[in-house]
């Protein structure tokens, strides 16, 4: 209780103009899903999406991201067995770098969060697991909104095994 005192406080006490100049977006993405290393002998190219709050200021090259995202990766035959695909539900938080730009504006990002990945198989047990993100992207104009391309590499860990990794390629809007 008196930590969400403090936080409150500290939130109520920033100067009027620091909060009137920053920028709050949502963004609305989906794309391509690319299983790599481990994970490509499993499982085939899927689909995701993603939904976003990215906040940052107005005069600084950092950012702050928070999503949510659901990925699902296709099944995939192996030596003439089907092996189903698998679907991820994830939360993470990421730290922006924007370079500056006056239309495209490039940036890095990476993150942490956490990853429930669970098979398409019946009665199948989902897994929630730490993960990291990283990645790139570009941001440009659509009318008096902006698009965004973003390529991230998420990786899921695992209890005494190589961590299961996909790649994202997103189309977005931000709102």
């Amino acid at each position: 209780m008196k930590t969400s005192l403090l936080i409150l406080a500290a939130i109520c006490a920033l100067p009027a103009a620091a909060t009137a100049q920053s920028n709050t977006s949502i963004s609305i993405a989906g794309g391509a899903v690319l299983p790599v290393g481990k994970l490509k002998d499993t499982q085939s190219v899927g689909e995701g999406g993603s939904v976003g709050l990215t906040f940052g200021a107005a005069d600084s090259p950092f950012g702050l991201r928070l999503s949510l995202g659901y990925d699902r990766l296709g099944k995939k035959t192996v030596s003439g067995k089907e092996i189903l695909g698998s679907r991820v539900f994830s939360g993470s938080g990421d730290v922006l770098f924007t370079f500056p730009g006056t239309l495209t504006k490039p940036y890095l990002l990476a993150g942490v969060g956490e990853l429930r990945m669970q098979s398409d198989s019946s009665g199948a047990k989902s897994r929630s697991r730490f993960g990291f993100d990283f990645g790139a992207g570009v941001s440009f104009p659509i009318g008096s909104r902006a698009a965004f391309l973003e390529s991230r590499l998420q990786s899921i860990s695992q209890k005494e095994a190589r961590p299961l990794r996909y790649l994202q390629l997103m189309l977005g809007l931000l709102l």
